[in-house]
């Protein structure tokens, strides 16, 4: 708005929108007064226009600190979740560390049982070791002795060999404590039927053309009648561990067949 006063007093009003108003003079308190009027609720508009900018900016100002605050609140319940989860950690490495202590006690218990079980049965292995080669030495003096050696005395030398390697032996609990007992019975079928292994091996030998004897890998007698031999062998083991008297049973056995007729009375084979 713009006003002006002429020479003749008269007044012109040209309003902001271009509108031209001419005014007597007797109006002019009345104009100025509107005039003052106008101009501050020109001002107050402006004002308010400003005070509006103000508290949309503080909106926008507070809506910021809102997100900021639910962000950081966010950030919060992470860190005490994660401080949970490292209190509950360590309260499982306290409880670990202390199972682990008691089964370390528990461990070291067994560590010991186990040695004095491993130093018995190196006992027991060097009982055996020490049989072994006090029958090697019975063997070798028998090989060397110009004295025949009877059906029993082999029987008895060949089941204690075998006994000290463990044919005739087996781990039993006694107690809790676990021991290895030597000349143990063994199944009658299964002496059998290693003998029947035995001859069905110096079939094989017989199939392949081999020698009766003849030396393998090693020195290892090889041959049909070596296969016949281990079938000996483990008989008079068996016989050995059963106490028989294989000398008699021969005689008497050797004794009735001489009796017998010719093809003991017609037998093809």
């Amino acid at each position: 708005m713009k006003i002006t006063i002429d020479e003749n007093d008269k007044i012109t009003v040209e309003l902001d929108n271009g509108h031209v108003q001419v005014f007597p003079k007797d109006w002019q308190e009345d104009v100025v007064k509107a005039a003052v009027e106008q101009t501050k609720a020109d001002a107050w508009e402006i004002r308010c226009h400003e005070l509006e900018q103000e508290v949309r900016e503080l909106n926008d100002d507070k809506a910021d600190m809102a997100r900021d605050i639910e962000y950081y609140h966010e950030q919060l319940q992470k860190m005490k979740g994660e401080l949970k989860e490292a209190q509950d950690a360590l309260s499982d490495e306290r409880q670990s560390r202390f199972v682990a202590q008691q089964n370390w006690g528990w461990k070291v218990e067994e560590i010991k049982e186990l040695q004095e079980r491993i130093r018995e049965q190196d006992m027991t292995i060097a009982k055996y070791d020490e049989e072994n080669r006090q029958l090697k030495e019975r063997l070798r003096k028998c090989e060397e002795s110009p004295i025949t050696v009877s059906l029993n005395e082999w029987a008895s030398v060949i089941h204690e060999n075998a006994v000290a390697h463990g044919w005739w032996a087996q781990g039993v609990c006694d107690g809790g404590d676990f021991r290895i007992d030597g000349d143990v019975d063994r199944p009658l079928p299964e002496i059998l039927m290693l003998c029947v292994c035995e001859l069905a091996e110096s079939m094989e030998e017989y199939r392949d053309g081999k020698p009766l004897i003849y030396e393998g890998e090693n020195g290892k007698p090889e041959g049909i009648a070596v296969e016949m031999g281990d079938c000996i062998i483990r008989i008079l083991d068996w016989m050995g561990h059963n106490g028989v008297d294989v000398d008699e049973m021969i005689r008497k056995k050797h004794a009735y067949n001489i009796g017998r007729p010719y093809r003991h009375g017609g037998k093809k084979a």
